[in-house]
């Protein structure tokens, strides 16, 4: 019999399957929702290509990506669609598969900002980029969550790899 003390993911998760989906559809709709948000107000303040300096190393700069990261596959939506369709069901299986809260946490971000470029695609043809680093493309605020989000599934991974199993003798 295990030690009830032990507080390993899966008991602390036991029962939390609701909590990680309500965690997990919150994130994603403040992440969609924020993003088309913020967007919209740049489509409306900027004229297509105007830059304005927000910090010394950061503008705004209104531009248009019909592609995916750095232009990558521009002009091909036939591959973009059902990559990004097939992307978002990996991210439902994996928040379903693993119980731990962070992969929740990373699957809300992900499916958010997927969701948000997704759907500006669907609707613009394109995806309206507007944050401006030096030495770095323009990207938009879907493209943060998207990121940030691969980066806690990332390290939910690496977490889980690095738990000890509980063996049931002690």
């Amino acid at each position: 019999m295990t030690d009830p003390s032990i507080n390993t993911p899966d008991r602390v998760v036991r029962g939390g399957t609701r909590a990680r989906w309500w965690v997990f559809a919150a994130l994603a709709g403040v992440a969609l929702t924020l993003d088309l948000w913020v967007k919209s107000a740049v489509v409306e303040s900027l004229a297509l290509g105007e830059r304005k300096e927000i910090l010394p190393f950061l503008d705004l700069h209104y531009g248009v990506n019909d592609g995916v990261a750095f232009g990558l596959l521009s002009g091909r939506p036939s591959i973009i669609f059902p990559a990004v369709a097939v992307a978002l069901l990996a991210v439902v299986a994996y928040v379903a598969l693993d119980r731990r809260p962070l992969a929740a946490v990373a699957g809300g971000l992900l499916a958010g900002g997927s969701g948000g470029n997704l759907f500006e695609r669907i609707v613009h043809g394109h995806v309206t980029d507007f944050l401006r680093l030096p030495y770095w493309p323009t990207f938009n605020l879907a493209d943060v969550f998207i990121v940030a989000g691969v980066g806690l599934l990332l390290l939910n991974l690496a977490l889980g790899l690095r738990r000890e199993p509980v063996s049931e003798g002690r």
